[in-house]
């Protein structure tokens, strides 16, 4: 499913005036952190407030596969995982490190 857009939206306010809102972040349901909204002319600044260091936590299953590829669906299979070592994904999560550009 495509991811729902980030561009500002329309709504109107309790005095019939229209305010232009956006938000800056994710919807995921499953992620947690700050989610930065943009009300008026700070639609226009919120790509500066995503800008900057960020850092992630992972939590993870090994050698489960779900149908919605998330810890949320049925599992549809299971693979043998003995053999993935810390190091491994050490350097498996080191190509997470750094500037990334995230396609949508």
């Amino acid at each position: 499913a495509a991811a729902p857009s980030t561009a500002p939206t329309t709504v109107q306010g309790s005095r019939r005036t229209r305010i232009k809102v956006g938000h800056g972040g994710t919807l995921d349901p499953l992620a947690e952190g700050v989610l930065a909204i943009g009300v008026g002319s700070g639609t226009r600044e919120l790509q500066r407030f995503l800008e900057g260091p960020k850092r992630y936590r992972v939590e993870a299953q090994l050698g489960i596969a779900t149908d919605t590829l998330d810890s949320q669906g049925m599992r549809v299979g299971a693979a043998p995982f003995e053999h993935v070592t810390l190091d491994a994904v050490r350097d498996a999560l080191a190509r997470f490190v750094g500037r990334i550009n995230q396609e949508a």
